[in-house]
């Protein structure tokens, strides 16, 4: 559960909040993360409407974000801050060594894939494509990612600055949503309608096997947590599809007077709400990175568990050619102590005491 957070905090979980109440139709103003007068008075509202006045007046603390949550339901799958750290500590590590363009958009397709299928969404593979628009593009129609190779090629990702590479590792889980978003819209239209697989195939254009997966694990109940996903289905497939294809039939044109860009961001629903969890991957990114340019890693040894820095950490020895064969998990376990020791034994002067110190990260960093 998010901490608690009153009138002059900033910051995600402000944007969260806001987010929240926005929904609800509470007036927060603009979704900042900013957390003004304006905010204040809507949390004061809801606060109102669900008796809670008295325990934490125009202050966001657990028992408003229980409530909160027992409206919306807890977030879920690559929403969920647990599943953006975890992505953007692997995707740092990706972006941060020397590999080919093939092995470098692999790497990303299994760090996209780690979220993807932990909340049930089968498996997209990620195809390099020179014709696709920057950076990523997710067609439902065949299941897959296509992906711009030119800033993949070494000679180009090696010169990134942390905000490109943020960029692009947002672009990315940006596209992955996509994919969990249709696979929710099959799921809502398998349990609430009883569509079988190959309606469900027909109806959305997707493949089959997706079909079957969603009819397998179908949305049985509607709720507010679930209920984006007939936002969705209703821009795509509803009554939105007709402006939904004529927004996304101008971009891109040529003529600046009939680019609807921020409408394609803005009004879409599954463009909106993808957008928004992309750009929460470019934040933590870019703190990860800060974090690391500024060599606040922290020492890690046997028996820590830190999905963020143990994960960074197996992903550097992984890529240097230690810890092979092993889950990438956050878990400094035995097999982790051991590529340490191994590539400590291998960079002398390190000491190989299989704990990782300052001097140890400087060297596996690039």
């Amino acid at each position: 559960m998010p901490e608690t957070i009153k009138n002059g905090d900033t910051g995600p979980d402000v944007r969260l909040l806001q987010h929240l109440l926005s929904d609800l139709n509470y007036d927060v103003g603009p979704v900042d993360g900013d957390f003004g007068p304006r905010t204040e008075e809507a949390v004061k509202h809801y606060q109102r409407d669900h008796s809670l006045e008295n325990l934490e007046y125009g202050e966001c603390g657990p028992e408003t974000w229980e409530s909160l949550e027992g409206q919306f339901g807890p977030l879920e799958g690559l929403r969920r801050p647990e599943s953006v750290e975890d992505y953007a500590a692997e995707a740092y590590g990706v972006m941060n060594q020397s590999m080919s363009a093939e092995d470098r958009v692999a790497a990303l397709e299994s760090a996209a894939n780690d979220e993807l299928t932990a909340a049930g969404v089968p498996y997209v593979h990620f195809q390099l494509d020179p014709a696709t628009p920057p950076y990523a593009q997710f067609d439902f129609t065949t299941w897959v990612a296509l992906i711009e190779p030119t800033p993949f090629q070494p000679e180009n990702a090696e010169n990134l600055t942390q905000e490109e590479q943020g960029t692009i590792a947002g672009t990315i889980y940006h596209e992955a949503r996509h994919a969990e978003q249709w696979f929710e819209i099959a799921r809502l239209l398998a349990g609430l309608h009883g569509f079988d697989a190959t309606k469900i195939a027909q109806d959305m254009t997707i493949p089959e096997h997706v079909a079957a997966a969603a009819v397998a694990n179908p949305t049985t109940q509607c709720t507010l947590s679930n209920g984006r996903a007939f936002d969705w289905y209703e821009s795509v497939y509803g009554g939105g599809a007709a402006n939904r294809n004529d927004v996304l039939g101008t971009l891109g044109d040529g003529d600046p007077t009939n680019d609807r860009y921020n409408e394609y961001r803005g009004d879409l629903a599954e463009e909106h709400d993808s957008h928004d969890v992309g750009g929460s991957v470019q934040r933590e990114y870019r703190e990860f990175a800060e974090g690391v340019e500024h060599r606040r890693n922290p020492t890690l040894r046997r028996g820590d568990f830190n999905s963020q820095w143990v994960t960074y950490l197996q992903q550097l020895l992984q890529y240097k050619g230690y810890y092979m064969g092993h889950q990438v998990d956050g878990d400094f376990g035995p097999f982790t102590e051991e590529a340490v020791t191994a590539y400590q034994a291998a960079n002398p002067p390190l000491e190989s005491d299989g704990v990782v110190g300052s001097d140890t990260w400087e060297s596996l960093i690039p």
